[in-house]
């Protein structure tokens, strides 16, 4: 089984002592020391990207309507992830349902918040 892999979700903290955000990886690491794509959810605000919102059902996670913020859209080593589970400043969540996890994908390319690098590198794996 691999730990890390589209459709994944974990909390990781941001900076120590400064909290945890959720995050759900779109890709699938290219090999086992790859790199995967992540994005991070927030609270929905008036200023946060509509591009797609999650609601209560959506993701066990999920308390209120949450946006995914594409802007936060980055590339991440899968050992590093491994690294951060192993020091506890990554825990993993629930997984993604494949409809979920189809949406955010779609969001990804449609946000223009997405940096263009990620855009570009997504469309080879979805």
């Amino acid at each position: 089984m691999n730990l890390i892999r589209a459709g994944r979700s974990f909390l990781l903290e941001s900076s120590p002592g400064e909290g945890y955000h959720l995050w759900f990886i779109l890709t699938d690491p290219v090999e086992p020391g790859g790199r995967v794509v992540a994005v991070m959810l927030r609270t929905q605000e008036r200023y946060t990207d509509a591009t797609v919102v999650l609601n209560i059902g959506d993701h066990p996670f999920v308390k209120h309507p949450s946006s995914v913020d594409y802007s936060s859209a980055n590339f991440f080593l899968v050992p590093r992830i491994k690294r951060a589970i192993e020091k506890g400043r990554c825990n993993l969540k629930e997984d993604l349902s494949r409809a979920v996890l189809e949406r955010i994908q779609k969001g990804l390319s449609a946000s223009q918040h997405t940096p263009n690098s990620i855009k570009a590198y997504c469309r080879g794996c979805f």
